[in-house]
């Protein structure tokens, strides 16, 4: 547990016009802590992409004047097109 978990990382463009990467990339390490794996002798690694401008919007409100009560929580993803496609691209 000495490790951030994700060693290493770039960005890229997948829509060729934006003034900044919009998909970013990491490589962790193993694949993820799992119940009952008490090691990974084969030294996996898990890749992931996540796109960095989503479109989509959920909300998050409360249930009842209940403090205590859980909020309601609709993350809403990916409803935007164009999250999906970057998604894709990713």
């Amino acid at each position: 547990m000495a490790s951030s978990l994700f060693e290493t990382g770039s960005s890229w463009y997948a829509d060729d016009t934006a003034r900044s990467p919009d998909i970013q990339f990491h490589l962790g390490l193993g694949t993820g802590i799992d119940h009952g794996v008490a090691s990974m002798p084969k030294g996996e690694i898990t890749p992931n992409s996540c796109y960095l401008r989503p479109q989509s919007r959920g909300l998050v409100r409360p249930q009842s004047a209940d403090p205590a009560k859980t909020p309601l929580i609709h993350p809403n993803y990916p409803e935007d097109s164009l999250d999906r496609e970057m998604i894709i691209r990713g």
